[in-house]
């Protein structure tokens, strides 16, 4: 029931089904674990039951990702909000997570980027893949927004971009340089 009643409030929040699934996804993982150890009811649930989850073997030799505790936090405060425990230090007792991100690719030099926008110059369908890569390249737009952009979303006076980003909902005005338009 408790899952439930976090996922209607994810949807009420606005969050994407995808995100909804996701978040699910994590918090039923620890709800299984707690009940695999005997705690049936979430208001039995204290601080230690929380810490032995993450010494189990399922985070043995991994790296913990900072969203699944912020995910879990989140959870928790919702459970403690709504009344689902009276231990209201269950937000507080997860491990605090600080990766600091590696970039997949920090920047290019032109040469490699002559390579990779080389392939058939004659092609249409090249110029459509050259003029995506570029707007991924240039701007760090997501897949995702790259394919829901539109012309009219283009302002080439400006030589900006408007858009409402897909995945978080945040509206961005995003400059764009002549080697992109």
């Amino acid at each position: 029931n408790i899952l439930v009643e976090f996922q209607k409030v994810m949807k009420e929040e606005g969050k994407y089904p995808t995100t909804i699934k996701s978040y699910s996804s994590m918090v039923c993982r620890l709800l299984l674990y707690l009940e695999s150890v005997g705690t049936t009811k979430f208001s039995e649930v204290r601080n230690p039951n929380l810490l032995d989850y993450f010494q189990t073997d399922r985070f043995k030799n991994r790296n913990l990702k900072g969203v699944q505790t912020c995910v879990l936090k989140k959870f928790l405060r919702f459970a403690t909000d709504a009344g689902y425990t009276a231990c209201k230090t269950l937000p507080y007792a997860l491990p605090k997570i600080r990766q600091s991100r590696n970039k997949i690719i920090t920047t290019i030099d032109e040469k490699v980027e002559a390579d990779l926008l080389e392939d058939e110059p004659n092609s249409l369908v090249n110029k459509r893949d050259q003029a995506i890569l570029l707007l991924a390249l240039h701007t760090g737009l997501r897949s995702c927004d790259i394919r829901a952009l539109r012309f009219c979303d283009i302002d080439w006076e400006k030589e900006t971009i408007h858009i409402r980003q897909k995945k978080t909902g945040v509206d961005l005005e995003i400059p764009i340089d002549s080697a992109t338009q």
